[in-house]
């Protein structure tokens, strides 16, 4: 009788361990990265772009060569089409793409969900941008080939041009940490309007500076064969990380619990870097222009966001600055989370803000249209914070409303500037009318002929009744500040009292 024979199914041959890592992401990576790459190199997005830019450069390219009799007037046209499609590819199309990241998991209720996990809130944010970035970084090595072959033309500043190139990257990778960034607001004017205004003028400006003189003026600049423009390529790096890691914060501190403290952390930051800002003015010796420009990158940001930020006053985040006694209590007064804290902290950063303007070779006194325009600024950043304090707690969204404020204030001035502009200098005194806002008077000295003198002190007025006003309003929140500071040094003096208890 014979006996049955049972088929062998064919089993694939295992993979090798090599292949194997190479087939997918490693598992050190952050599931959060590995999930947003995955999805990002499907999307049609990125396809369709990376599939159009090796199209149209290479459809350029040889077009170039028949058409062109000189091989150099070839190279520079070449080396402008190359950097205007890969500009707008990776500092608009990319950015773009990260407007709804974080706002489509809050949507959908799927952040909740990786909170529970052992992701962080800064690690969501960083795996979503680097994935981002990632993505653009294939579309540099994608048009790397071309600027090979662009070599060969002749008459190419390559280490410019290379260093030009890196720089579009770091402004890529800059701009998509502020589109991610921003993607936690609720508001779809500040998360999407504002993103489109800025690509819509990147794509001008990219249009525009590769062709012509200009394109090569950037190229020599790139260069840097003289120690000032090192200096400046330095600053532009350091200004790119500091303004792309704080924006990243923005949106980590949205989305993360209210025991958390993120603000901290970015305050000291700011200090520090405003502390090497100077430091660097001082060696390099920096015109004025570059150091106050250096002053605003640093400061606006950080003002902006520490005078919107909610007021939770919660043991977990007093208790680690009263458990270190008075200096702690002390160091609290502007380094809690919140607008009281944030608004000392803001009149301490525009204090080394100014001492680093005056780092520069300009001279050491501001002149006074100069004070009209520092007090205007100020008092912009000031006067939504003390507005939204007659609101209190009723805000839900602090940062939404400070920043609609802001943009509603520059509406109406840019109208104010444009009804003057229309008519004669002495029938402009109906501006007085509006000196109440401190970005009007931030320009009255150069469109009217008032008295530089008198729109300085109107300006400083202006801007230290809303100062004022805010204090006042800070003042009666550290009541609230102190109160749970009370609390958790009653818990740290029983936590003393258990420990001098046990054997």
């Amino acid at each position: 009788m014979s006996e049955a024979v049972t088929p062998v199914p064919n089993v694939p041959a295992p993979k090798s361990f090599a292949v194997d890592k190479l087939a997918d992401f490693s598992d050190r990576l952050s599931p959060m990265l590995v999930k947003e790459l995955r999805q990002g190199l499907r999307a049609k997005t990125f396809v369709v772009v990376f599939l159009t830019l090796q199209v149209l450069l290479g459809f350029v390219l040889l077009a170039s060569l028949g058409a062109s009799s000189s091989p150099q007037d070839a190279g520079h046209s070449i080396s402008g089409v190359i950097f205007m499609f890969f500009s707008i590819a990776v500092l608009v199309i990319q950015p773009m793409r990260g407007i709804g990241s974080l706002h489509t998991e809050l949507k959908s209720n799927t952040m909740e969900l990786m909170v529970l996990t052992r992701l962080s809130a800064w690690r969501i944010v960083l795996g979503k941008w680097i994935a981002l970035v990632s993505q653009s970084a294939l579309l540099l090595a994608a048009i790397v080939p071309y600027l090979i072959l662009r070599y060969w033309f002749g008459d190419m500043n390559l280490f410019g041009e290379l260093i030009l190139l890196l720089l579009i990257f770091l402004g890529s990778a800059l701009a998509t940490a502020i589109t991610v960034g921003l993607s936690a607001v609720p508001s779809m004017i500040i998360r999407g309007l504002l993103p489109l205004v800025g690509g819509v003028f990147l794509i001008f400006t990219s249009i525009v500076m590769s062709f012509g003189r200009g394109f090569q003026e950037l190229v020599e600049l790139c260069s840097m064969q003289d120690a000032d423009s090192r200096w400046i390529f330095l600053i532009m790096i350091l200004s790119g990380l500091y303004v792309g890691w704080t924006i990243l914060g923005l949106g980590a501190s949205m989305i993360a619990p209210a025991a958390e403290n993120h603000s901290t952390l970015r305050r000291i930051v700011t200090f520090a870097a405003l502390l090497i800002a100077i430091l660097i003015a001082l060696l390099a010796d920096l015109d004025t222009e570059i150091t106050a420009s250096l002053a605003l990158i640093i400061c606006i940001p950080a003002i902006v966001m520490a005078l919107s930020e909610p007021f939770h006053p919660l043991p977990p985040i007093c208790h680690p600055f009263v458990k270190r006694g008075l200096p702690g209590k002390i160091a609290g007064r502007f380094l809690y989370p919140g607008w009281p804290s944030g608004f000392i902290f803001a009149l301490l950063a525009s204090g080394l803000g100014l001492f680093l303007c005056l780092a520069g070779t300009g001279g050491p006194r501001f002149r006074e249209e100069e004070v009209s325009f520092i007090a205007g600024l100020l008092g912009t950043l000031i006067m939504p914070a003390a507005l939204l304090g007659f609101a209190g707690d009723r805000i839900k969204n602090r940062f939404a409303a400070y920043l609609l404020i802001v943009v509603s204030s520059l509406i109406l001035t840019f109208l104010m500037l444009m009804v003057s502009q229309a008519m004669p200098s002495s029938s402009r005194g109906f501006l007085w009318l509006f000196s109440w806002l401190p970005m009007v008077n931030m320009f009255l000295s150069e469109i009217s002929s008032f008295n530089d003198k008198t729109v300085a002190i109107v300006s400083i007025a202006v801007s230290s009744i809303y100062s004022v006003m805010l204090l006042i309003f800070s003042l009666k929140a550290f009541r609230q500040q102190r109160e749970v500071e009370d609390v958790c040094q009653s818990i740290s003096l029983g936590e003393e009292q258990t420990q001098a208890s046990e054997p």
